[in-house]
Parts: structure tokens; C-alpha cells; sequence
């Protein structure tokens, strides 16, 4: 059996010449129930701690009925190599239950329902502009917190040499769902991480001025229209045969915010919650050699 020796272990210790500032400084005890985080203040001690019960959402199911029946299924696509079906099938029938699942196709329904700010007829002079795009989200162009429904709206002049010709309208990713319109026409929808390459019919283009209006339906984190991490890169709109010829359209888009209180989004595991904050108040003043 091998034995750690007592001056060993005494090297293994942090040590500390100040309290800490921040929690990410602090240091933990905690029993598997209950949990802290020591400060270590000397004339006041703050004590932050969370407890095993204590977790955001409700009480609910986690537990999908039937799910053993697919597990040989999703081993044999597994084993076959077909590792995005195997995760697909899992997902689908076999992890366990997320919460509020389903309870967001109602708000979907309501906000994909009012079309009116897709309209080139629309008057959106009463808007404030948002700088578009935001590959960090919106939060990173000053709408720290923002999710829900939010229209974008911008125009381009067409130019005479693309009269009769589809276009495509290069956006990248948007977070989380899109429907996107040409004046008032939708062109396309996705809720995913892949980029928008939506074609844009030459029917539904107009000489001269042309409405570009977007729907964001974003339920968590980032949100908007995100472009491309490569800055030099801009989304635009150009001829389907000539993409160098892309119109860039990086700018101050107009927005309206429908709805900021989106539906909770379905998880797996709720949130292990911080229970509270012990303050210990000292009399102690003249401290020194002070160690953590």
C-alpha cells in the first residue's frame, strides 16, 4: 500500500494571502447535500451556499416510457456508422423527457400570425435601427437580455442588370427561427444552426426598391441575425450565376420587438440553484499575517 507522507500532503494545500474578491476566488466545503463557497473576510465573512432541493422549474416527468425498446436499434446505427441517425432516433425516443416540452407551439403560432411588418407597403419610419449583422447576437450590439420576436427590416435598390434574374439572399446563421420576406413574400424558414441561402423568385422582385424584412423568433442566449465570424465576409444578395457581384447588407437595419417574454425552453435538466448568502459580521480589526 503506498502512503502519502505528511510533509507530502501539506504541499498540496492552496494558500491564500487575502480574502476573496469574487466567488470564482472562493473556496468550497460542501458534504454532497449542501455546498459553500468561504470567502474568508476577516472583519465580515460571506458564506454563499446552495442545497440539493433548490432547482429552477417544477416537479415532472423525466422519464420516457418505452425508451429500452429502441436502444439495440440505436446501437446497430452505431455500430453501422450512422452516427447522426443513431443521435436523431435517440433524441427522439430515447433520452429522457424535457420540460414544457411542446408548450412553445402556441406562442409560435400567435407571432408567425401578423404578417403586417412584412409588407414593402409598411410604414416603419417610427422604428429604431439595430446594427445588422451581430455574429455575437444582438446582445453584442446593445440588447443585452433580449430573446422573444423581433422583426428586421432593410431595402436594396435592384439594379437594372439583375432585372429577370433570381437572386439569392445570403444572411448565414440566424438565431433561433426565421421567416423571411420579400416584399411581403416569404422566401424562407429555418430554426437551425445552418446558414440561410434563401433563392429569392424573379417574380417577387420589383424595379427599384425592394423590402427585405425578417422575423427572429429567438427562444434562449444569442439571438438575431448572427453573419459570419470572418467580419470581412457580408451578408447580401446577388444574381444566383454571380456571386461576386454580392450587395453587401451590413448595416442599420429598422426593428420592432413584438414580444420579449418567449415560453421557457424545453431541457433536459433544470438549474441547480444558489440558496442564499450567510453574512458573519466580526469585531476582530487589527488582523495581520492573515492566510487562506
Amino acid at each position: 500500500m503506498f502512503l502519502l507522507s505528511s510533509t507530502y500532503s501539506q504541499e498540496l494545500k492552496l494558500w491564500y494571502n487575502k480574502p476573496a474578491a469574487k466567488w470564482t476566488e472562493a473556496l468550497p466545503i460542501g458534504n454532497g447535500r449542501i455546498g459553500a463557497m468561504i470567502f474568508g473576510g476577516i472583519e465580515r465573512d460571506r458564506i454563499q451556499f446552495n442545497e440539493e432541493t433548490l432547482w429552477t422549474g417544477e416537479p415532472r416527468e423525466y422519464n420516457r416510457k418505452g425508451a429500452y425498446k429502441y436502444l439495440p436499434q440505436i446501437r446497430q446505427l452505431l455500430l453501422e456508422g450512422a452516427q447522426k441517425e443513431a443521435e436523431a432516433l435517440a433524441e427522439k425516443e430515447f433520452m429522457g423527457l424535457k420540460s414544457s416540452e411542446g408548450k412553445n407551439d402556441d406562442w409560435i403560432k400567435k407571432m408567425t400570425a401578423t404578417k403586417e411588418f412584412a409588407s414593402s407597403n409598411f410604414d416603419d419610419s417610427q422604428w429604431k435601427n439595430m446594427q445588422v449583422p451581430s455574429y455575437e447576437g444582438w446582445e453584442a450590439a446593445g440588447f443585452e437580455g433580449l430573446d422573444g420576436a423581433v422583426w428586421l427590416r432593410t431595402n436594396f435598390d435592384l439594379p437594372a442588370s439583375w432585372q429577370g434574374k433570381d437572386l439569392v439572399l445570403d444572411l448565414n446563421r440566424i438565431r433561433d427561427l426565421d421567416h423571411t420576406y420579400i416584399n411581403g413574400k416569404l422566401v424562407g424558414s429555418m430554426e437551425s444552426t445552418e446558414p440561410r441561402k434563401y433563392k429569392i423568385p424573379k417574380d417577387v422582385l420589383v424595379k427599384g426598391r425592394n423590402i427585405i424584412a425578417v422575423q427572429v423568433l429567438n427562444f434562449f442566449d444569442k439571438g438575431g441575425i448572427a453573419g459570419y465570424k470572418d467580419t470581412s465576409r457580408h451578408i447580401g444578395i446577388y444574381p444566383s450565376d454571380n456571386e461576386a457581384s454580392k450587395l453587401s447588407l451590413n448595416a442599420s437595419w429598422k426593428y420592432f420587438i413584438q414580444d420579449d417574454s418567449p415560453p421557457a425552453v424545453p431541457r433536459y435538466q433544470a438549474d441547480y440553484q444558489p440558496f442564499g448568502d450567510l453574512w458573519l459580521n466580526f469585531k476582530t480589526t487589527n488582523a495581520r499575517d492573515y492566510r487562506r
